[in-house]
């Protein structure tokens, strides 16, 4: 992705990007998880007032993971 960004300065739209781009380079099952780690990241960071503003994860979709 090439950005070099502070974690308060993180958007919805970056959360995007990153995931579109592991769900193309590898799977959606391997996105989900990158997915729901920045998830739990960026929670802690908001909890403990690192970062000013909401969780840039909360208003994005995890990516569909399709069962086999």
């Amino acid at each position: 992705m090439g950005l070099d960004l502070e974690p308060d300065e993180v958007r919805a739209r970056h959360i995007d990007d990153f995931i579109a781009g592991i769900v193309t380079a590898t799977s959606a099952a391997n996105a989900a998880f990158h997915y729901r780690n920045l998830r739990v990241y960026f929670g802690r960071l908001v909890k403990r007032e690192e970062i000013t503003g909401r969780n840039p994860v909360v208003t994005t979709e995890a990516p569909r993971c399709r069962r086999s």
